[in-house]
């Protein structure tokens, strides 16, 4: 199970977690090296043409709209 809602959670459901862990907010250079080490995953696997360039634009400009929003957050290591 993931949950972003830990305070949430009843004391009889933690009492069956084995393991937590925490995954912090990414930065910008940490979420760019997550999308440039996936695009060269998917380009090893599959005989396709990705559009890279355009794709860590859209990345970068996804990261800077959230970071700048109230209502969104932004990405983390999950």
């Amino acid at each position: 199970m993931t949950t972003n809602r830990v305070g949430t959670i009843d004391r009889a459901f933690k009492s069956r977690i084995h393991c937590s862990l925490l995954y912090k907010k990414l930065d910008l250079k940490r979420t760019m090296t997550i999308w440039k080490k996936n695009i060269a995953r998917l380009s090893e696997k599959l005989p396709i043409q990705v559009d890279e360039k355009g794709i860590l634009k859209f990345a970068e400009k996804h990261y800077k709209k959230l970071k700048r929003s109230e209502g969104l957050i932004v990405w983390n290591g999950r």
